[in-house]
């Protein structure tokens, strides 16, 4: 009766896309699917090793709490970032091979860019998610992701927002080289309230795809309206 009392509540992300290699094969799902390797293959701690934080990390409350709540992003397809210098111009782009059109990156300053992603999520809640790193499945020392704040009841668009190292040297035809591959747990979305959180994937046409987008509101007035609600 007790545990009942306490049953966590449950917010369902419904996550679109129009491109069915991504939903089959890079789909989001819950964060308990992404646990590292490292992780898994850390040795369990004896009795007698049990307070060693050497042997202990498979005890750790906190990595264990992370990995249970949310969901990831994982990149939908390989994306290779370039960089290059021209005339004292700093050049970026990025290449994949899946959709060019509809997976492309934003170069906002030098450091600062976004990569445009085709998922919509919606929710059946108000509650904010934390959209923040996996940096604890690999190290990457030229990306670092940029944290932010958003409602899925209102904005189902998700971009990844991240800061580029500068590189020297490179040349159009050989451009200095970031890969990043598809499947890699790209973004980790926390609900910030104590609840479940459950993804429900679909496929749907890309014209239903980009109606369910013109209700985007982005960062105005409309969506500052929206919050006081």
């Amino acid at each position: 009766m007790i545990s009942f009392l306490f049953k966590k509540k449950t917010t369902v992300l419904d996550c679109f896309t129009f491109i069915d290699v991504v939903k089959e094969r890079f789909p989001i799902t819950e964060s308990i699917n992404h646990i590292p390797d490292w992780f898994k293959n850390a040795p369990k701690p004896t009795d007698q090793e049990i307070l060693d934080p050497l042997f202990s990390i498979k005890k750790c409350g906190g990595m264990l709490d992370l990995f249970k709540k949310g969901a990831v992003l994982p990149l939908p397809c390989d994306v290779k970032i370039g960089t290059w210098h021209t005339n004292n111009i700093y050049n970026v782009k990025s290449y994949n091979t899946l959709d060019p059109e509809h997976i492309s990156l934003h170069n906002f300053t030098e450091h600062f860019h976004k990569l445009t992603i085709p998922w919509l999520i919606k929710q059946n809640t108000k509650i904010p998610f934390l959209l923040t790193n996996c940096h604890y499945h690999s190290k990457r020392i030229n990306i670092t992701i940029v944290n932010g704040i958003t409602r899925f009841h209102w904005i189902p668009q998700i971009h990844i927002f991240f800061h580029l190292f500068k590189q020297e040297g490179g040349t159009e035809e050989n451009p200095n080289v970031t890969l990043l591959e598809g499947g890699y747990p790209i973004i980790h979305m926390i609900p910030m309230e104590d609840v479940k959180v459950k993804v429900k994937t679909h496929l749907i046409s890309q014209i239903e795809f980009f109606n369910k987008a013109k209700t985007t509101c982005f960062f105005n007035n409309n969506y500052l309206k929206l919050l006081k609600k």
